[in-house]
């Protein structure tokens, strides 16, 4: 599985390469599978050469704005079932006090990375 959605375009590189290299080691026949989010999935193949080529053709699609607060995936749920004490101690955490506007930048990284992982 590859997270396009975590590499910027231009980036991982490197990675992409050596995730190649290790499906075109594979013996023929061992079979594998190429899913990259977001994009169509290689079906489960022993063609190694076709699953390696897709995994190069890949790029980064990460959005151009950072994510500028770090919230965890269990915060993230709370702040989906509204749990208010977690949602009160992560914009405590993330914001300053003079910056009245973060709480709702928090909100609203926070629906799209749980938009993004589902």
């Amino acid at each position: 599985m590859i997270d396009r959605d975590s590499m910027r375009p231009g980036s991982g590189r490197e990675a992409l390469e050596t995730a190649a290299s290790l499906v075109e080691q594979l013996s023929p026949p061992d079979a594998v599978g190429v899913v990259s989010f977001p994009g169509r999935p290689v079906e489960l193949t022993r063609d190694h050469n076709a699953a390696a080529a897709a995994i190069r053709a890949m790029t980064g699609t990460a959005p151009k704005m950072a994510w500028t607060h770090m919230i965890s995936w269990e915060e993230a749920l709370a702040f989906e079932r509204r749990d208010k004490l977690t949602i009160s101690r992560v914009v405590e955490r993330e914001c300053s006090k003079n910056n009245p506007e973060c709480s709702a930048d928090v909100s609203s990284q926070n629906r799209r990375g749980v938009d993004t992982v589902r």
